[in-house]
C-alpha cells in the first residue's frame, strides 16, 4: 500500500467537500475514498501517479457528494443532465 496514500485521500476529501459544503462532511467522503481504494487490487493503485490517483479518489467523491445533494435535496442523481458550452450555444 502507498505510503502517501492517506495524504492523498485527505487531498482529494477536502477539494470535493469544498465544492459540495452542506451537502456531506468531509469524513464522510475519506470513508468513501478508502471503500473504494480497499475494493481495488493493490497493485494496481500502487502502480498510479499521484496526480491520477488524486483524480480517481475526487471522481468517487463526487459521486457520493451528488449522491447525497440529491437525497437531502429529494430527486435522483440520474435527474442531473450536464451539457457542454458548444450545445448550448
Amino acid at each position: 500500500m502507498r505510503e502517501d496514500l492517506a495524504n492523498l485521500i485527505d487531498a482529494a476529501a477536502y477539494l470535493v467537500y469544498r465544492r459540495h459544503r452542506g451537502h456531506t462532511e468531509p469524513e464522510d467522503l475519506r470513508q468513501e475514498m478508502w471503500t473504494r481504494v480497499l475494493a481495488q487490487d493493490v497493485s494496481k493503485v500502487d502502480d498510479l501517479e499521484p496526480h491520477n490517483l488524486t483524480w480517481r479518489l475526487r471522481d468517487a467523491g463526487e459521486v457520493y457528494a451528488r449522491k447525497e445533494k440529491a437525497a437531502r435535496a429529494g430527486y435522483s442523481p440520474d435527474d442531473e443532465v450536464f451539457y457542454g458550452t458548444a450545445t448550448l450555444r
